[in-house]
């Protein structure tokens, strides 16, 4: 195990998101070190974390199609690991408020759908709202305060050979992760972590347009309406076979 690699990811992590924070870095200067953050997740492999490939289908109870090994939190950022048990089984769209994050597979497959807000890509203060069409298959139209216009950013199939894969509080924001081919494990840089109720995690479920309106579409605009967190999907802590990791500056 060569727990040294975890631990270098873990101080780079919070060096740069406390600096980001706390305002003593300017924005290109960040985004510069966050690339170089996210070369360096990429290398992060199931052995860095102790991880039994093997054993992983028993990690996830049963009962759960997710399972999550904390690793290390604090108000700047947290780090831990995410489980799949089996081929099909999701973590449904969902939103990260304000948050960046870094994923990196360390085992199986994993497909990854992510969107990006269409009011935030583009000039500074954003674009304006798109006109809200007509939808397909619903008793009643939901109002508009519900809805989110957004953008696909990607739908790809990564796996441990593939890099880490980043997002930030405008681009690819709003991912579903299924996995793919059998279990599945994957490790998730948040900053700053979810904290409810101000900085709640939101689902979401992806609206078909009428073919009229469908066909008027500009950019290829995906609406997402916002939904409680669906009843099929829960989340169960796991033991964390890992090294220990320190957070803070030393």
């Amino acid at each position: 195990m060569t727990s040294g690699n975890l631990q270098r990811v873990a101080s780079q992590a919070w060096e740069l998101f406390s600096m980001f924070r706390s305002g003593r870095i300017d924005g290109s200067r960040f985004a510069q070190n966050l690339n170089l953050l996210r070369d360096n997740v990429s290398k992060i492999s199931a052995a860095d974390l102790n991880i039994d490939t093997k054993n992983l289908p028993n990690y996830a109870p049963w009962a759960a199609p997710s399972g999550y090994m904390d690793i290390c939190e604090d108000s700047f950022m947290t780090m831990g690991v995410f489980t799949l048990r089996k081929t099909g089984m999701n973590i449904p769209l969902h939103d990260h408020p304000g948050m960046h994050g870094i994923l990196k597979v360390v085992y199986g497959q994993v497909r990854i759908r992510s969107y990006s807000y269409v009011e935030r890509i583009g000039q500074p203060g954003g674009q304006t709202p798109p006109a809200v069409p007509q939808f397909a298959g619903l008793a009643s139209q939901p109002s508009a305060e519900s809805l989110t216009p957004t953008r696909l950013a990607s739908d790809s199939v990564h796996n441990s050979e593939s890099g880490a894969i980043l997002l930030t509080p405008e681009i690819g924001n709003i991912h579903a992760i299924e996995a793919v081919d059998g279990p599945a494990a994957f490790l998730d840089v948040l900053s700053p972590p979810y904290d409810p109720p101000e900085r709640d995690c939101q689902y979401y479920h992806e609206l078909p347009v009428n073919g009229d309106a469908a066909a008027n579409q500009k950019d290829q605009i995906t609406w997402l309406l916002r939904i409680p967190q669906p009843k099929e999907f829960h989340c169960e802590l796991e033991d964390y076979p890992g090294p220990d990791i320190q957070l803070g500056s030393t």
